[in-house]
């Protein structure tokens, strides 16, 4: 089983830091979200730093960017990081799509169908929120799930730099 690790808007900078320090914890790879900025530079920054891990959007929001568009940028980081990088697609949230991104939230389920193949749905990750039980977690997802997704806020890190290192020997079990 593997052991990833959750993040949301970093600047590239911020992003590489935490890529290298990740790797180095044990971790196997990075998700990251879209809210208030793309993925895409934060995900380039980090593999740039950290040549192992791999990588993926936890999601990237489907339905403000044509199918094409996903797939080109998809398949420019998987070519760049030696097929590292995973996309995730999602629809978010109809107040999102229309407020925000100023896009149609008609049939929200057809139109992932549609955008989603089988070939996509080779992975899954289960998302675990960040909480003392992680080897209950593994026990219980051993088998089903390939991967595990802690969702580990970077102001925790801050707060107490030892948790990165013990969700790494988590990581490190894992693998072994």
């Amino acid at each position: 089983m593997r052991f990833d690790l959750m993040t949301g808007n970093l600047t590239w900078r911020e992003s590489a830091d935490l890529a290298r320090d990740v790797e180095a914890a044990g971790f196997s790879g990075m998700l990251f979200t879209e809210t208030s900025q793309v993925p895409w530079m934060m995900i380039a920054a980090a593999a740039t730093a950290a040549p192992k891990l791999e990588l993926s959007t936890g999601i990237a929001v489907a339905f403000p960017r044509s199918p094409m568009i996903s797939a080109q940028i998809a398949w420019e980081l998987a070519r760049n990081t030696r097929g590292r990088f995973r996309l995730g697609l999602g629809s978010q949230v109809r107040a999102h799509i229309t407020r925000r991104y100023a896009t149609s939230f008609d049939r929200p389920a057809t139109r992932m169908r549609e955008l989603v193949t089988d070939e996509m749905l080779e992975h899954f990750a289960v998302v675990a929120r960040w909480d003392d039980l992680a080897d209950v977690l593994i026990r219980r997802y051993e088998g089903v799930a390939n991967r595990l997704v802690t969702y580990l806020a970077r102001d925790m890190i801050r707060r107490d730099a030892t948790m990165l290192g013990r969700w790494g020997e988590i990581a490190r079990a894992i693998a072994s």
